[in-house]
């Protein structure tokens, strides 16, 4: 856990604009967490997230031609940004931004965080 703590961490600091960062289950519960604001609730928005996450692969599923599961899902809204990556069949990441984060910056830097989170979370 120190490891996960350690990385999303690193990744909160990295990215530019970046409010929040999150390992959660598809019950929506965050199992670790770091944030820029001690007001921000993780623990609602991991909520929301998997619900819509698991609604979304389920859909994929259901498509034609079986375009293969998630891989990355990202959430506009006009106050914040949110980048999820299904970790494994238990568990996801997430990092939340302020409009004017850097989007870009924060999808790579994710996913250079997603190899060791995901051992993290076996």
């Amino acid at each position: 856990m120190a490891t996960m703590d350690r990385t999303l961490k690193e990744l909160l600091n990295s990215v530019d604009g970046a409010k929040a960062t999150a390992v959660a289950g598809f019950d929506g519960i965050a199992v670790a967490s770091s944030q820029t604001d001690p007001n921000f609730s993780i623990d609602g928005v991991a909520s929301s997230i998997a619900q819509v996450l698991s609604s979304s692969m389920r859909a994929m599923d259901d498509f034609p031609n079986k375009p293969g599961p998630v891989s990355e899902m990202m959430i506009t809204t006009d106050k914040s940004r949110v980048v999820i990556y299904p970790l494994n069949e238990n568990y996801w990441a997430c990092v939340v931004l302020a409009t004017t984060g850097n989007l870009g910056k924060a999808r790579l830097e994710m996913k250079k965080a997603v190899p060791s989170l995901m051992q993290e979370v076996v």
